[in-house]
């Protein structure tokens, strides 16, 4: 029969230490900020193992609205192309032209922050 609740800990997982801390308002709240959805002990153990990830930025909402207009123009030429039709180059090409600039800016602005 397969043994039932929690995994047995090795002796060196096993929390027995306790360690307190008395921290400032405005030291409280940057432990808040950093440590997003996770609970502060969980945070302050990542810390210390060094596994903190790091944060997401933000989504640059007018570059993922244009990057989605470009997708669906994408989108629909495909469908045409599927239906059979034929699809013009001439009205291909900008809508390729456009979905590369923007996967270029979106990337720039994932490597290097949105500096504009």
């Amino acid at each position: 029969m397969a043994q039932r609740g929690r995994k047995k800990l090795g002796a060196d997982e096993i929390r027995s230490e306790k360690v307190e801390v008395h921290l400032s308002a405005p030291e409280l709240a940057a432990l808040d900020t950093a440590r997003g959805p996770r609970g502060r002990a969980e945070h302050v153990r990542m810390c210390i193992r060094n596994a903190v990830p790091s944060p997401i930025p933000a989504i640059n909402t007018q570059t993922a609205s244009d990057l989605g207009r470009a997708l669906g123009n994408l989108s629909a030429l495909a469908a045409a192309s599927r239906r059979g039709g034929f699809v013009p180059e001439r009205d291909l090409l900008p809508v390729l032209i456009d979905l590369r600039n923007l996967l270029l800016v979106g990337k720039t602005q994932l490597l290097h922050g949105d500096e504009e």
